[in-house]
């Protein structure tokens, strides 16, 4: 049994959950619910099991909940619980909630829900009013003449003579005031419906929100929703133009001729963001193939300014038409549109994905994945189709920055790092990773089985090659090759099918428009992968450079120290001969380092010989003899490039100074083993191992001889 994110629950207030997540929620606020909690998922059986078109939910669960309170056959006392806890789980559910299952209807109903929970919030008719009532305020303020019975001559006569008093409103403004009043009375007494639902022949069926009004397109979808929304436009142009003449006069601010002329030609592409919030919605409904069918009309709502949603579905997941278009990918081209391509089977993307562009007004794209008439059940089959590419999950947001990067992204699509998801399994009783592939997703298809032939249990060949290894093979390569996939029968066992080459270039096609999506996430970019290939290029040339240079001013000052160090010796050597004492040095040690010993004491010109006792054996000695011989270890720090690979070995072996580099602090703090692999480790070859300091340390010989190559 497969647990899915079926049935959903549509709250009024346009909140989408899981139906689980819904009862987790309200039996937290009964009581002593114990027996009616330890049984929800009982009852969440029952409602999936029966629930076949978007219903009632209260009426749905009641129902279960009874049925399942007969199968329990609980004692009495039980029994009088369950069933009022029961009844007090249906009474917390708001009226008017809605269940839906997961079928072809499911990604429209689910979308139409949450645009009408938006308009339903709408403040345009509260706001008119008010402009309405406070226009009427100004206009009454201004005295009534004519009522009077005063000659309006001899009034202009004596306010002409006066020097103060208030300037009475000119006739010319009190006309615009009251066509706006009127324009505003005219709107609110034939106020459109907040939402438009424009449906193709396909989509006549679905279930529309009781607040919609339905408009039939036939077969012109596209054709028919542009109309619908210019329709509208064109009316509100009046009121948003009357709104505009209200909000200036009311303060005052109203400029003529200079807003006349604005206002006359005063039409849709003026519209503010606000004010194509405030205007009705118009949403069409109808299938991939309407939009294919009127490509150009299609093409004119997505490249202009009109806020029209389209939620065009799809049921072709496993198609084997490597030709096909994709409508999502093709919007993208349009820039300027919200575009989306979701599934039923994934309804959590499909609610974010849907409420993301509710948030821009600009024209929405909304591809539904929809098959459900496969046996094993939409969900399974939809979520095959994402993992094997087959209908991979995107969104294209404009609003969302001036960057690539910023606009497009996969998210919720499994492993999108990867080709293919790559899973555990087990075969033949040897864990193993498997990939699932289109291939895969096509052998779910009842139809498309026809194309898999099972080989015989228990055969092996060099020339049969696991489907995504075979995919990775150039086409010479896989010419000479069969690919295969695993799959389980009915009873469980498994079995190598062969794929058909009508599936495998298919499986080609969707790898290809999937690595074309994550270079469009910036997925395995190609253009930054060259961009790391050159600059690393020029960091080794220029690492190559400064390592040259680095060298040959080692060599130099080398050089340097010897011919320095056969001046002292030559000149120790005179001092010896001539003066009759003296005692040699090592001429080298005199120009790099003092040596830390005391001179031996001289007799009669030559060093005095001192014989000292020891325990050691013959082998011990011929071990300190090689260490004295290789010397200590050391590291030729200046061409160090800070790799961090000896610190990985002993970080108190190895250090770095103040410049990065390394340098050996304490050798005695590891053993001549870490030493050595160090060296073999650095990139540098700047590490020289030296000689042991233990000469009882295991495998000397051999570490010795591994050192010989950096010392």
């Amino acid at each position: 049994l497969i647990r899915t994110d079926y049935p959903l629950v549509l709250l009024p207030c346009g909140k989408v959950q899981p139906l689980v997540e819904f009862f987790v929620e309200i039996i937290a606020t009964i009581d002593d619910s114990k027996v009616l909690s330890d049984n929800l998922v009982r009852v969440e059986r029952q409602v999936r099991e029966g629930l076949k078109t978007v219903t009632d939910a209260a009426k749905v669960i009641g129902s279960a909940g009874s049925k399942v309170g007969d199968m329990l056959a609980l004692n009495e006392k039980a029994d009088h619980n369950f069933r009022a806890k029961g009844a007090e789980l249906v009474q917390a559910i708001p009226f008017g909630t809605l269940l839906v299952p997961c079928n072809s209807a499911a990604g429209p109903v689910v979308a139409l829900h949450i645009i009408e929970a938006q308009t339903k919030d709408n403040p345009l008719r509260e706001s008119v009013i008010k402009m309405r009532d406070a226009l009427k305020s100004m206009n009454s303020h201004e005295p009534s003449v004519k009522a009077s019975g005063i000659d309006e001559n001899k009034l202009q006569a004596v306010l002409g003579k006066t020097t103060s008093g208030s300037v009475p409103m000119d006739g010319k403004r009190t006309k615009r005031i009251e066509e706006t009043i009127k324009t505003f009375e005219l709107w609110l007494t034939n106020s459109d419906s907040p939402l438009y639902v424009v449906t193709s022949s396909f989509a006549d069926e679905i279930t529309i929100p009781h607040s919609a009004t339905k408009v039939k397109a036939g077969d012109s979808l596209c054709d028919v929703a542009i109309e619908t929304f210019d329709n509208l436009a064109q009316r509100y142009a009046q009121l948003f133009g009357a709104m505009r003449t209200a909000r200036l006069e009311l303060a005052n601010a109203y400029e003529s001729p200079r807003h006349d002329q604005l206002l006359e030609n005063f039409c849709r592409k003026c519209f503010s963001d606000t004010e194509f919030d405030l205007m009705p919605k118009v949403v069409a409904v109808g299938s991939v193939q309407d939009g294919l069918a009127n490509m150009a009309s299609l093409s004119t709502i997505l490249r202009s300014a009109r806020p029209v949603s389209m939620l065009l579905l799809g049921d072709d997941l496993a198609t084997l038409d490597h030709e096909r278009i994709e409508l999502a990918y093709l919007a993208v081209a349009h820039r300027k549109c919200f575009a989306t391509q979701v599934s039923i089977a994934h309804p959590s993307h499909l609610v974010d994905s849907i409420k993301s562009g509710l948030e821009s007004t600009r024209p929405t794209l909304h591809t539904i994945a929809c098959e459900d008439t496969h046996p094993l059940g939409a969900w399974l089959e939809g979520n095959a189709a994402i993992e094997g590419r087959a209908c991979p999950l995107l969104r294209y947001d404009p609003s969302q920055g001036t960057t690539w990067a910023e606009r497009f992204d996969l998210i919720d699509n499994p492993q999108p790092e990867h080709d293919w998801p790559i899973w555990t399994g087990v075969v033949d009783d040897k864990e193993i990773s498997l990939s699932f592939t289109f291939a895969h997703c096509a052998m779910l298809t009842p139809e498309l089985q026809k194309y898999f032939l099972r080989l015989q249990d228990g055969l092996e060949s060099p020339d049969l090659l696991s489907i995504e290894k075979w995919l990775n093979l150039s086409p010479e390569e896989s010419s000479s090759t069969i690919p295969y996939l695993w799959a389980a029968d009915t009873d469980g066992s498994i079995h190598k099918l062969v794929v058909a080459r009508s599936v495998t270039d298919v499986c080609r096609e969707r790898l290809d428009y999937w690595n074309t999506l994550q270079e469009l996430a910036g997925i395995d970019n190609s253009y930054v992968e060259q961009a790391i290939r050159e600059e690393r290029e020029i960091l080794d040339t220029e690492f190559a450079t400064q390592r040259e240079t680095i060298e040959n001013k080692h060599a130099s000052e080398i050089e340097s120290i010897r011919a320095t160090a056969s001046q002292v010796a030559m000149q120790q050597l005179a001092e010896v001969l001539l003066g009759g004492g003296g005692g040699f040095v090592n001429p080298i040690a005199s120009v790099v380092a003092a040596t830390t010993a005391p001179a031996a004491p001289i007799t009669n010109g030559s060093p005095t010989q001192t014989v000292e006792t020891t325990d050691q054996s013959p082998e011990e000695d011929q071990a300190e003899s090689v260490s004295d011989d290789l010397g200590e270890a050391w590291i030729d720090s200046p061409l160090c490039t800070t790799c961090n690979d000896c610190m990985e070995i002993n970080a108190q072996v190895f250090v770095y100074n103040e410049d990065k580099q390394a340098y050996i602090k304490d050798a005695s703090a590891g053993t001549y083993e870490e030493i050595v692999q160090a060296a073999e480790a650095c990139p540098a070859r700047c590490i020289h191992p030296g000689g042991p300091l233990d000469s009882n340390e295991p495998n000397l010989d051999d570490l010795i001889k591994r050192a010989a190559d950096f010392n």
